[in-house]
């Protein structure tokens, strides 16, 4: 969906799955399975267990800041998500490489890597909660209790918490956060907490697995004022890196692991 879109004070129910011998690029989202353009969503309720390769509570996949309009310029996209629950599982059975789950958002894109060009279009996840576990198998990319990868885009999360357990089995390469999976933008996490537990198990096997609390990798963000109630369990795995807040990022400043 492309435009200037507004919701508030709803509820989705509806079912979104995907047959695990599926193997496209599917898109699944109690909102919208791709979003792009203005967005507002407020007060806004999924019920509804969510699968897909790229799948979240709210979107699978929202297009931040893209040019789609054969060069002749770039289009202003950005969502505000603001005092929302998500109720429902998210998950994939899918037998493909690289699928992305997040609780509430599974990708944030962004085709351009100018961060001054991509500042007019800053993305607001602010007094969210998600109350869904997210689950994979085997090739998971990115995961996360509320976005699972954000790319190239600007985005402030304030005041969110994930009681939802993250899960994996037979993985081999996968970055875990219990708010943010994985990020290659410009992020800000403050004032948030993770109370959900990240389960991974693999094969005995070596493997390139990074895990956080709040955040496992995101390169330029900060994290303010977060705290890290859940635990990390790791099974059959080697080469695993894990951090009780996070574990590559900008700046960590007056947050806590319990």
């Amino acid at each position: 969906t492309v435009g200037i879109v507004s919701i508030r004070a709803s509820v989705n129910e509806a079912l979104f799955t995907v047959s695990k011998n599926f193997k496209d690029s599917t898109r699944n989202g109690g909102v919208a399975a791709i979003g792009m353009g203005e967005w507002t969503v407020e007060d806004f309720v999924n019920k509804s267990d969510i699968s897909g390769m790229y799948a979240g509570g709210f979107f699978g996949w929202f297009r931040s800041f893209e040019s789609y309009t054969g060069g002749k310029g770039w289009v202003k996209s950005s969502f505000k998500i603001r005092n929302s629950i998500n109720e429902g599982n998210i998950g994939s059975l899918l037998d493909t490489t690289g699928y992305v789950l997040g609780g509430i958002v599974g990708t944030l894109y962004s085709s351009y890597d100018d961060y001054q060009l991509s500042d007019l279009d800053r993305n607001l996840i602010t007094n969210v909660v998600n109350k869904g576990n997210i689950y994979g198998s085997r090739k998971a990319y990115q995961m996360g209790g509320i976005v699972g990868h954000n790319k190239y885009s600007w985005l402030f999360i304030d005041g969110v918490e994930n009681y939802g357990n993250i899960e994996n089995q037979n993985v081999n390469y996968i970055y875990v956060g219990g708010i943010l999976g994985y990020g290659n933008g410009i992020d800000s996490v403050v004032n948030s907490a993770n109370y959900g537990n990240i389960n991974l198990s693999g094969d005995d096997n070596d493997a390139d697995v990074v895990l956080g609390g709040i955040v496992s990798v995101s390169p330029n963000t900060d994290v303010i004022r977060c705290a890290n109630y859940g635990d990390i369990h790791i099974a059959k795995i080697y080469g695993v890196l894990i951090a009780g807040v996070a574990k590559n990022v900008e700046t960590v400043t007056y947050c806590v692991n319990k």
